[in-house]
Formats: C-alpha cells, sequence, structure tokens
C-alpha cells in the first residue's frame, strides 16, 4: 500500500506489505519456519526471500512489489562492530543509511518465523521509506532554491568555490578518520566491486596475488552485489 508523493520521475512514495503481499510470502512454511536473526546472513536472506517472491510479478498482480528490487543489504561489520547498511537504487541515484546495528532486529521477542521475517521486512522498508522521504524533502528545497539562484542571477560558476571548499573539508575530515573510515566511504558511493578493483590499482607494483592475506580486524567489509 502507498501514498502519493511522487516527484518528478522519482517515485517516493512510502510502501508497506499489505495482508495479501505477507500472505504470499508465508505461504510456503517449509522456507519460513525456524527463521530467526543471528547475523547478517539471516537479514539478507529474507530480503531475498522478499525479492524472489513479490518484486518479479507483473505489476497487475495486486501482490507485486516492485520496490523491493531496489533493496540490497551489505554487511560492514568488523572486529568491534556488528552492522549493515541498506542501500536503496532511485533512478541513477545510490541512497545508503547510515550504519544499522544487526542487533536492532534481534529483539526480545525474536520468535522464529512469521514474526521474525514480518519484523526484518517492516524495518528494512521503514529504512528504505525514510531515506525517500530525505530524498523528497531535498529535491523540494532544492528546487526552490534554484528559482532564488536565478533570481539572483547567479550562474553555476559563481558557487563552484563554495562547493569546492565544502566537499575539500569533507574529504579531509575523512582522510584523517583512516583507512577504516576511508573504506567506509568509498564503498558507499562506490560499491564493493569498484572498492575492490580500486584497491588492486592502488597496490604496490608487486603482483596482488603474493600479498599476504589482511589480518582479520584490517579486512574488507564484506558486501552484497554490487548493482551499480
Amino acid at each position: 500500500m502507498t501514498t502519493q508523493s511522487t516527484i518528478g520521475r522519482l517515485d517516493t512514495r512510502p510502501v508497506e506489505l499489505a495482508e495479501e503481499q505477507w500472505a504470499l510470502l508465508v505461504s510456503d512454511q517449509d522456507r519460513i519456519d525456524g527463521l530467526t536473526v543471528k547475523d547478517f546472513d539471516d537479514i539478507q536472506d529474507m530480503l531475498t526471500l522478499a525479492q524472489e517472491l513479490l518484486s518479479h510479478l507483473t505489476a497487475d498482480i495486486p501482490a507485486c512489489c516492485h520496490a523491493l528490487r531496489t533493496m540490497d543489504v551489505w554487511n560492514i561489520s568488523d572486529s568491534a562492530n556488528a552492522d549493515l547498511h541498506l542501500t536503496v537504487y532511485a533512478g541513477v541515484l545510490k541512497l545508503t543509511t547510515e550504519p544499522i546495528k544487526i542487533s536492532s532486529f534481534q529483539g526480545a521477542n525474536n520468535t522464529p518465523g512469521e514474526p521474525v521475517l514480518r519484523a526484518v521486512l517492516t524495518e528494512l522498508l521503514h529504512r528504505r521509506n525514510e531515506l525517500l522521504h530525505d530524498l523528497a524533502l531535498t529535491i523540494a528545497d532544492s528546487g526552490g532554491l534554484v528559482g532564488y539562484t536565478a533570481h539572483l542571477g547567479i550562474i553555476e560558476e559563481d558557487l563552484d568555490e563554495d562547493v569546492h571548499d565544502i566537499a575539500s573539508r569533507k574529504a579531509s575530515n575523512i582522510n584523517n578518520g583512516g583507512v577504516e573510515e576511508q573504506l567506509t566511504y568509498l564503498l558507499r558511493h562506490l560499491g564493493f566491486s569498484e572498492v575492490r578493483k580500486l584497491l588492486d590499482e592502488r597496490a604496490p607494483q608487486a603482483s596482488v596475488s603474493t600479498l599476504e592475506p589482511p589480518a582479520q580486524d584490517g579486512a574488507i567489509p564484506a558486501a552484497t552485489t554490487d548493482l551499480t
């Protein structure tokens, strides 16, 4: 079920699963019996299940939910934290949440099966809706400022230095945070596959295959398949 809030060509409407969609998700008891959240893989499996059953239906089928196809989760856990990112693809944009604690999906009522499936998917869709709500506000705000900018006679070159200064300060803060902060930023904007290629290109001249494996606490965060 959705409420109308489409801006331009980007559909920013919030999405919630209707009962007929839940009914389809839980119809195969063999697949949902025993579902629980122990780690990232469990959350990814539940999203994949929903995508398989609901996102590839034709639009004329009431249970269809194409919004699920635009969602992806990737593991950014390390030795100190068990976290994940939710990524939502909106047109050419890739929106990413702040780190989400995997433990937030492990409530006191972590009853295996349907209750866990409902809790996980509801939380992921809630996070997805928040990202698109923020995007809608940004589009609306920037649209108003475009008109004001034109009214003042400002052209893009007039803002070049301001954008450069702000971007440089942000880059400096990220670089000062060390390799982990740099990797988190690069993963958010490029995706796992592109970051892996970048690391291979930045490696010393010695063959990458001859390098010792990284220590466990320095491992590159795992990720789901990059859709970009």
